[in-house]
């Protein structure tokens, strides 16, 4: 975040909003320090896969079984590169 501000910055712009990954299961934004220079530096916090592409909906039991869903592939027809 800071390397973009600063490139924006000799552009003459402002770093106003940033998306990270964040979810209950996906809290690593907290870790990092992004969360709290985003409010050192009033820039917006946007999240991206808050609900884990379904995982935290309860509708989805398995990691197969969601990516399945996603592609609208049969179980047996997952590669397992898309396991990885």
């Amino acid at each position: 975040m800071n390397l973009a501000a600063s490139i924006l910055e000799k552009k003459g712009l402002e770093l106003s909003a940033v998306q990270y990954h964040y979810s209950l299961l996906y809290r690593a934004s907290e870790d990092a320090g992004n969360i709290d220079g985003c409010n050192q530096h009033d820039v917006l916090f946007f999240t991206y896969m808050e609900l884990e592409q379904g995982a935290l909906t309860g509708k989805v039991h398995c990691p197969i079984t969601l990516l399945n869903q996603i592609r609208g592939e049969e179980k047996r027809s997952v590669p397992m590169y898309w396991i990885s």
